[in-house]
């Protein structure tokens, strides 16, 4: 059996990468609202930044099988502002934290980003897409969205890359680690072994809208229980 026969047979598809990343980000959104810092909370946001390379590698893929990148973005739209509430409830305890915005806009950002690339592609203007880009990273950095100009660059280079054997992922990680040093961002590199697993099927049939929705309610469950204990 090949490597290429033994990952469409027993690989990882979307919806496991999802449930990953899901299950990844609500432990290390619990540490950050829940602990204080010490080994467990250390431990804890280790295992959590797994979670948003996940998260650009499946709208990276995602972006490439949509039939809509228009209703894609409006789709994270509708769900950044959704959850700007929550996220400000979740992390600064008020319901208006203008300087910090939810994940959801640098995700809005790049799909933006890539829709316009698609768009000047079309039209054999390319070199339009660069500024658009570099505009949107600025923007991110501007709003303080989670992760900033560092997010729309990870989606852009799984997108712009994918082609490539799995060495890209070494291309990608190897960026990343020289570039993005901060608390704890270094272990985001943990999530990359799991793309080599990754067969680009869908996986099982499941409500898309679960898990957009699981970002919002999961940060105003934990909040709840915040402010009980």
């Amino acid at each position: 059996m090949t490597w290429k026969e033994w990952k469409e047979a027993y690989g990882l598809n979307g919806f496991c990468l999802k449930v990953i990343a899901v299950l990844t980000m609500l432990t290390d959104h619990t540490a950050a609202i829940f602990l204080t810092p010490g080994a467990a909370y250390v431990n804890l946001r280790i295992i959590g930044r797994i979670a948003f390379p996940i998260f650009c590698f499946l709208l990276a893929e995602g972006a490439i099988y949509t039939h809509s990148l228009k209703r894609y973005a409006l789709r994270l739209f509708a769900f950044a502002l959704i959850s700007e509430i929550p996220f400000d409830l979740a992390f600064h305890k008020t319901v208006w934290y203008p300087s910090s915005q939810n994940v959801f806009f640098t995700l809005l950002l790049s799909v933006l980003v890539l829709w316009f690339y698609q768009w000047t592609y079309r039209r054999r203007q390319i070199i339009l897409a660069v500024p658009a880009a570099v505009a949107a990273m600025a923007l991110a950095e501007w709003i303080h969205s989670d992760y900033g100009a560092m997010g729309i660059c990870m989606v852009l280079l799984f997108y712009f890359l994918r082609d490539l054997p799995w060495w890209k992922y070494l291309l990608i990680g190897g960026f990343f680690a020289f570039t993005w040093w901060g608390l704890l961002q270094i272990y985001a590199l943990l999530a990359f072994p799991l793309f080599l697993f990754y067969n680009r099927e869908r996986g099982p049939a499941f409500n898309k809208y679960v898990f957009y929705g699981f970002y919002p309610v999961h940060l105003l469950i934990l909040w709840g229980i915040s402010c009980i204990l």
